[in-house]
């Protein structure tokens, strides 16, 4: 492994730029628990563990804003996480960066900051 001085350093500036309000993540909860309240369903709900079928169905049946409230929580974890991750352990130089289309990009917008563009 390279040495401190050849890896991608991030600072609080950094950590402060990318990361995501607890207020979002505290109105997004608030918000679902209140849908679930009131017995509806909110967009994409019974995925986890569901089949093909009702997967495909369940992020069929999500559009624009409803998309973003969906993976909210899962972008504000990572908002926190990724740039942990990438501190003191991956190369400043000659990187490659790939998005393997496995999400809805939230990931790849954080390490892609770290990314230079050479």
């Amino acid at each position: 492994m390279p040495d401190a001085s050849q890896t991608v350093a991030v600072t609080t500036a950094d950590r402060r730029h990318l990361r995501l309000p607890l207020h979002g993540l505290l109105a997004n909860k608030l918000h679902e628990f209140w849908i679930k309240g009131t017995g509806r369903r909110i967009p994409g709900q019974g995925m986890i563990g569901a089949g093909e079928e009702a997967v495909a169905s369940g992020f069929g049946s999500l559009r624009g804003d409803t998309f973003d409230a969906y993976n909210y929580p899962q972008a504000w974890v990572e908002s926190r996480m990724i740039p942990q991750v990438l501190d003191g352990r991956v190369p400043a130089a000659d990187a490659c960066v790939v998005d393997l289309g496995c999400g809805p990009g939230s990931s790849t917008r954080l390490i892609s900051w770290f990314a230079r563009p050479a």
